[in-house]
């Protein structure tokens, strides 16, 4: 019989609360646990003058309440989708009514559900703060 792959399985959150992560980066957890989501989706706040939001996730008001008070009154300048998973872009047309923000999504995703989307290639960037933020796409975009 083949040893079992040891998954983590713990992580330290509160549903609808930022957790710093490191200078800048900040995640949000969803409150949409499955087996597809784990614990739920991560949204993650990258910036500290204006803020990229990468994958806004599901079409929850208080996912979306979480995200805009995180942000405060520092401007979210970008949205970055990193696939089309609707756990991961449900919540973008409630972001996007709430912010005048660009998005940026893989060139495959930008037609199927990005409505103001700037079609990004690998080594695209954006800058939210002192630091300069380049995307790379993987080859195969999922869970």
């Amino acid at each position: 019989m083949a040893e079992a792959l040891p998954f983590k399985t713990s992580m330290d959150f509160a549903y609808g609360e930022p957790r710093v992560l490191a200078p800048g980066v900040r995640r949000i957890v969803a409150n949409n646990p499955s087996p597809f989501t784990f614990k739920g989706t991560n949204t993650y706040l990258i910036g500290t003058e204006s803020l990229a939001v990468i994958d806004p996730g599901p079409d929850d008001p208080a996912h979306l309440a979480s995200i805009l008070a995180a942000a405060g009154a520092r401007p979210i300048a970008y949205i970055v989708i990193t696939h089309t998973h609707r756990d991961h872009t449900a919540g973008m047309p409630a972001l996007l009514a709430k912010t005048d923000t660009a998005i940026a999504a893989r060139r495959a995703a930008a037609g199927a559900r990005a409505l103001r989307a700037a079609s990004t290639s690998n080594g695209t960037s954006f800058r939210t703060c002192a630091c300069r933020t380049a995307i790379g796409w993987p080859a195969r975009a999922g869970h």
